[in-house]
């Protein structure tokens, strides 16, 4: 099994830190989209990454189809998709807060490097709105560090953590310290301190 992903993606990494957490035996390659390598490009037409390349050629794109793909594979470690009822949509509706944050934040990113002439302020700063309301809602949940880990959490951590990274202006842990404490601790499980971002 391979997974294509790039080190600073916070979609590649939270199907880095499924795989550890799985204690899967998956290959990890590092891929530069915008070089369209033909791996890439067979894996998925998009040219985006993550991708997926299952044992049987089967090939999967985007990172929420493939952290469940993971999830359901022969593992001793406990499932981070709960099956059913309200703990599996309480879990998929905090993941999608957490690829939003994900998406508005690499969006930011992405406009930061276009020609300063041609960036839109208006549209970053309505991303980083959206990024700083959607915190703002998670503060409110009092999220458990003690609990044990599952996609929603791991989606959240990983888009906070690259907010901190690429958006490091945003500064919201200075104004919610109980999601920062919550963050800072997750951010301890060996899964999260093996795929931090790369400077």
């Amino acid at each position: 099994m391979k997974l294509l992903y790039a080190p600073n993606s916070p979609f590649s990494r939270k199907c880095r830190v499924v795989i550890r957490e799985k204690g899967l035996d998956v290959e990890e390659i590092i891929t530069m989209p915008p070089e369209n390598p033909p791996q890439l490009l067979a894996a998925n037409p998009l040219g985006r990454v993550p991708a997926f390349i299952a044992h049987d050629g089967s090939t999967f794109c985007d990172s929420s189809v493939i952290c469940e793909y993971l999830d359901q594979l022969p593992s001793e470690a406990p499932a981070l998709f709960p099956a059913k009822g309200n703990a599996r949509f309480a879990a998929l509706s905090l993941a999608a807060l957490g690829d939003g944050i994900g998406d508005a934040a690499v969006h930011c990113f992405m406009e930061t490097r276009r020609p300063a002439e041609k960036r839109s302020h208006e549209w970053i700063d309505r991303k980083e709105q959206s990024i700083l309301r959607t915190v703002d809602a998670l503060a409110h949940m009092n999220l458990d560090p003690k609990s044990p880990l599952n996609i929603g959490t791991i989606a959240i951590a990983c888009a906070l953590d690259y907010v901190r990274f690429r958006l490091i202006h945003l500064s919201w842990q200075d104004t919610q310290p109980q999601l920062a404490k919550w963050f800072e601790e997750t951010l301890q499980h060996p899964s999260f301190a093996a795929t931090a971002p790369m400077p």
